[in-house]
């Protein structure tokens, strides 16, 4: 039993640090707002987002919020541009989750202009709502 619990805690680890790495490839060149590797993607809001939940690497830059899974090769790109709405849930309503997490709920316009919000639990959501509305803000 022990050995599988540390099996299986290796395994994520390793697939948080082979995200991580992909991510700083990804944007090897491009200015990183923010950034943190133990985020977990609650979803898009939809009946079918099931197959996207999990944990995963959030990136800010001055373009792009960036969302990649950890054990699959999924990702979801955010132009800041195309962002409407940054909200935070758990702060003072009851909500927080375990880890004195929030839940940050990000509203945008996807690519075929249908609205559309992504929601992740993270550690200081409301700095990465302030962090998220300076990009949107810098990018009118």
């Amino acid at each position: 039993m022990t050995i599988a619990v540390a099996l299986a805690v290796g395994s994520r680890r390793s697939a948080r640090t082979a995200a991580m790495y992909h991510v700083e490839r990804h944007f090897r060149n491009v200015r990183i707002v923010a950034s943190s590797d133990r985020v977990e993607f609650r979803g898009l809001d939809r009946v079918w987002d099931g197959q996207w939940r999990g944990l995963g690497v959030l990136v800010l830059t001055d373009e792009i919020l960036y969302f990649r899974l950890a054990d699959r090769n999924m990702d979801l790109s955010v132009p800041v541009s195309r962002i409407d709405e940054v909200r935070v849930d758990g702060e003072g309503d009851g909500r927080r989750m375990a880890g004195g997490r929030c839940q940050i709920r990000v509203g945008y316009r996807a690519f075929d202009d249908q609205p559309r919000t992504a929601t992740w639990s993270v550690r200081d959501a409301t700095r990465w709502k302030e962090l998220i509305l300076d990009a949107v803000e810098g990018k009118k």
